[in-house]
């Protein structure tokens, strides 16, 4: 036997459970704040996240309504792809340039605010007709003036003419007040003019000449020698040579009967569509005969 004392067995338990119990504890404690730790990070993690995905689909929400709603300005800073994309929301062609696309938005924005804005003016007038129904015969009360800058198609129909003969120039005036006309330095039409000159001349002929009647198929040259044309939504002055985009079929909103100066008419293409006139542009954009498509022909 050694010098060493022998513990016996029961003494040395006592020892060394304590030691493996608190090493158990503190495994499970470190368990636990792991788990919570990482429980906690991923709350965070989680968190996180969501409020990003909102907070980028508030400022994609916010962008797609300033770009409706964007100013001329804005709309030249936006790219070709954003542009289309408007004009699809807006049910617009994506067809054209930049530029293109951009006086399509503005034009059908400000067609809508004077859509609602004669909206507007007929809910007073109407208010004003029940008022002045009810009340005692006196003076009628002064009916709402037309927006600045809007001329009623009415005004520009003048008294029955001479007829028009083919081989005569004569010139359009469109519902806007403004003649139609033709510069050098571009293609489609203008109705911008306030007077007759040789900008704004078109000469009519049909095949066989004489009197020009309503529902005579014309073509139109201006004084740059080319003829207007109407491709898609689109009026231009471009060629020379007489096709069917040249083609043109020109009616009279009084009937049958031969074309006379001061008369309403309206000219229909090949496709369909009857030209129209919106501020300054002019277009052919629907088949109807309606207030925008109204011209007075002079001499």
């Amino acid at each position: 036997m050694s010098g060493h004392t022998a513990v016996p067995q029961m003494l040395r338990r006592p020892v060394t459970r304590p030691a493996a119990a608190a090493a158990k504890a503190l495994a499970v404690i470190a368990s636990v704040f792991w788990c919570c730790s990482g429980c906690h990070g991923l709350s965070k993690g989680v968190s996180f996240v969501a409020q990003s995905t909102d907070q980028m689909l508030r400022s994609n929400r916010l962008r797609s309504h300033l770009a409706l709603r964007a100013t001329a300005g804005e709309l030249d800073a936006m790219k070709l792809a954003e542009l289309k994309e408007i004009c699809r929301s807006k049910s617009l062609p994506v067809s054209g340039r930049k530029a293109d696309l951009i006086a399509r938005i503005l034009a059908e924005e400000s067609g809508v605010a004077e859509e609602d804005e004669r909206g507007e003016e007929e809910e007073e007038e109407e208010e004003e007709d029940i008022e002045t129904a009810s009340e005692p015969p006196s003076t009628p009360k002064r009916r709402s003036s037309a927006p600045s800058g809007y001329i009623e198609s009415t005004d520009i129909s003048g008294p029955p003419g001479k007829p028009i003969i083919s081989g005569d120039t004569i010139y359009f005036l469109a519902r806007t007040g403004k003649y139609l006309e033709y510069p050098e330095h571009r293609e489609d039409p203008r109705a911008r003019a306030e007077i007759k000159g040789p900008r704004q001349a078109l000469v009519i002929q049909k095949s066989g000449g004489g009197a020009i009647q309503s529902g005579d198929t014309v073509t139109l040259k201006c004084h740059l020698g080319v003829y207007l044309d109407f491709v898609g939504t689109a009026v231009r002055a471009r060629y020379t040579e007489v096709g069917d985009w040249q083609k043109l079929r020109i009616t009279s909103e009084a009937g049958s009967g031969p074309i006379r100066t001061g008369d309403i008419v309206f000219l229909r293409g090949h496709q369909d569509n009857v030209l129209d006139v919106e501020k300054e542009d002019v277009k052919c954009r629907w088949p109807d005969e309606g207030r925008w498509q109204r011209l007075a022909v002079e001499k």
